[in-house]
């Protein structure tokens, strides 16, 4: 057989069985559902992996074997080319600009990156003489091909640290590349303009709101490299959430440089990550206690506030929310279920303070197959603060 189910791999002679086996490609016929055995139908229809080098591209030549075929080796030539499409996008759609200084110009590039404007799309073959189908496209089609463009190395929901004085701290965004075999595109395959884009340097789009957002490259282009790395400066003015997506740059760009004409274009990323940006040591930070009383109906709460700023803070009030989990190794953020809030007034604490609330009893009726959490967190959204998650203590004889 042609194709290997265990590599995802499909080797010449290629048949309609192959494709059959390896795309389950489904038509329905006089109301039976069955696999199509049409060669324009499964390329049509077909879920074909738009990161496998050699898979059906638009083409004008019907034969694409004569000079570029391997017989000996029963695989395609080094010089092979017909796979990289006329464009040099290898039968991608590769949505690209010239504009990186707006996020609100519907025809900048940066907009269009935060919106999700600019995915990479495969283009299949139409049919007729201008797009023939062809069933040896599918010669070393590759089933598990990944996408070339990688992943950043930022986690999402990750934190930076930044001191509220000094020269701020170094930001660094690593960018590792798949290793991938020949049956794979990488980027330099992939050309705009006739530019490979391993010519590109690796860029972030790190935006917090419309008012406050850069851009930035690595220092060096992207060239055969399994990974690269972007470092910017960042300081106690970029305390917030921010929201980074990766972007390919013909130009080299620093935070606080010139943002010229170019050739820019997405990753094919389209959902950002998430980074926080927080104060080391000099935010809010809202605890609280939490215990079952009365037989495990009842729990006993008393949250705190901590100032860790040089000046008096006042907030409008503080919730605690108790959440459940099916496991005490579950992470409430994650899987957690809501169950109650508590609501407590507001509070002034000194600078370097600590306030404490009176405690408060809630009536809560246990289930003992579940975990309990409670978290204690500022009304004011915009607050910057620290606050963790407290498993409830078991129940115990607690002051009334």
């Amino acid at each position: 057989m042609a194709y290997d189910k265990s590599s995802g791999l499909i080797t010449a002679p290629v048949s309609i069985h192959d494709l059959q086996r390896c795309l389950r490609t489904i038509v329905t016929v006089s109301g039976r559902r069955q696999l199509s055995g049409d060669l324009g139908y499964i390329i049509a229809n077909g879920t074909i992996n738009k990161w496998a080098k050699y898979k059906p591209v638009p083409h004008a030549s019907v034969n694409t074997v004569t000079g570029q075929w391997d017989a000996a080796r029963n695989k395609w030539l080094s010089t092979a080319s017909w796979w990289k499409s006329p464009n040099g996008q290898c039968g991608l759609q590769i949505p690209y600009g010239d504009n990186i200084n707006s996020t609100t110009n519907p025809n900048s590039v940066l907009y269009k990156l935060r919106n999700g404007l600019m995915p990479w799309t495969y283009i299949r073959p139409s049919g007729g003489a201008a797009s023939p189908y062809r069933l040896q496209d599918f010669a070393g089609y590759f089933r598990e091909a990944v996408p070339a463009v990688g992943e950043c190395g930022v986690p999402d929901g990750g934190i930076i640290w930044v001191e509220r004085q000094g020269t701020g701290t170094q930001m660094q965004i690593d960018w590792d590349a798949p290793s991938v075999g020949d049956e794979n595109l990488s980027l330099a395959d992939i050309s705009i303009g006739g530019v490979s884009l391993q010519e590109f340097y690796l860029g972030v789009f790190m935006y917090r709101d419309d008012n406050h957002w850069f851009v930035v490259t690595s220092t060096t282009p992207i060239g055969s490299t399994s990974s690269l790395s972007i470092t910017t400066q960042i300081g106690y003015d970029d305390i917030g959430k921010w929201y980074l997506i990766p972007f390919l740059s013909s130009r080299r760009l620093t935070r606080d440089g010139e943002r010229p004409s170019g050739t820019y274009l997405g990753c094919d990323i389209n959902t950002p990550i998430v980074v926080n940006i927080k104060p080391s040591g000099q935010v809010i930070q809202i605890f609280t206690t939490a215990s079952w009383i009365k037989n495990n109906t009842q729990v006993w709460i008393q949250p705190f506030v901590k100032n860790n700023l040089t000046s008096q803070q006042t907030l409008s009030g503080v919730n605690v929310y108790i959440y459940t989990t099916n496991s005490p190794s579950d992470n409430p953020d994650e899987s957690g279920q809501f169950v109650m809030q508590v609501p407590f007034g507001s509070c002034t604490i000194q600078a370097d303070d600590t306030f404490i609330y009176d405690p408060v009893t809630v009536s809560l009726t246990r289930d003992q197959s579940l975990t309990y959490w409670a978290t204690a967190r500022p009304r004011d959204s915009s607050m910057v603060f620290e606050n963790d998650w407290y498993q409830l203590d078991e129940d115990q004889p607690m002051p009334e």
